[in-house]
Order: C-alpha cells, then sequence, then structure tokens
C-alpha cells in the first residue's frame, strides 16, 4: 500500500478540484461561443475550472509521491482576517467607495501577516489604494464609486 507523504498537498489538491468541479457544473450552462474570435461567456470559466481541476489533481497525486508537511495547527485567526477583508471590502465598495474599501480591507487582511509592522501595513493600504484609485478609477474610467461623497 502506497502511504500519503504530504497531507497539506493532498488537502490543497482536494479543494482545487473541488472549486473547479464546483466551476464545471454550474458553469455548465453558459455558452462557449461558436469560433475562437467570439467566445461565449462560458468560455473563461470553463478554462479556470479545467486549469483549477488540473492544478489539483497534480497536487493530489504528489501527495503520494513527493513528502512534504503535515497539517499542523490551522491558524484560524488569519483565515479569518482574511475572510473579514473579502466581506468588509463586499459591503463597503458601494457606501465607501473603491478607495476607502480597499484601504479598509488592505489593513484588515495585513493583520493575518505573522510579522505586524504599522508602517508596513500603512504605506501599504495607502499604495494599494491609489493604485486602484489611478487603474480603475483613472486609467480605465469603470463606472465606479470611487470616494464615500
Amino acid at each position: 500500500m502506497v502511504q500519503l507523504k504530504a497531507p497539506q498537498d493532498l488537502l490543497a489538491g482536494v479543494f482545487l478540484a473541488s472549486l473547479g468541479i464546483l466551476g464545471l457544473v454550474y458553469g455548465a450552462g453558459l455558452s462557449m461561443g461558436g469560433k475562437v474570435s467570439v467566445i461565449g461567456p462560458g468560455y473563461l470559466p470553463r478554462l479556470l475550472s479545467f486549469g483549477l481541476l488540473g492544478f489539483g489533481s497534480v497536487l493530489i497525486f504528489r501527495a503520494w509521491i513527493v513528502t512534504g508537511e503535515g497539517l499542523g495547527r490551522i491558524p484560524f485567526g488569519r483565515i479569518a482576517a482574511i475572510l473579514g477583508a473579502l466581506l468588509t471590502f463586499a459591503l463597503l465598495i458601494e457606501p465607501a467607495g473603491l478607495v476607502v474599501a480597499t484601504l479598509t480591507q488592505v489593513l484588515i487582511a495585513w493583520l493575518a501577516s505573522p510579522e505586524k509592522r504599522w508602517r508596513e501595513g500603512v504605506v501599504l493600504s495607502v499604495g494599494l489604494s491609489l493604485t486602484a484609485l489611478l487603474l480603475f478609477g483613472l486609467a480605465l474610467r469603470l463606472p465606479l464609486k470611487l470616494w464615500p461623497v
């Protein structure tokens, strides 16, 4: 019997493969389009889902071949910080605008870092907020609310 050598790879592979299968199931009703030059709304989701399924399968296969790390302790606090950052962005993007939502999201996600240096967190959040403003608001002129006003 073949022994499992990398439990982290196995769990990551199962997670990615599951996301790929979920994408294929939920995107099955979307049209792929007729030609390569005229792709439909289902083309990219299906392509990404097959990619996730492929990478997940490789990780699952690799878990029995290459020795890797064990599972260890699950960092629930860090996971909560990342999920909280995503939820905060989703809740703030409409009422507060892109700049404030991005600033808040990055600061909350920064709490997941094991090495919390305040200066780096503030510089990162301000830099990414300005980048989002310049890219999405000014360069691409997307119809997004940029400021709370």
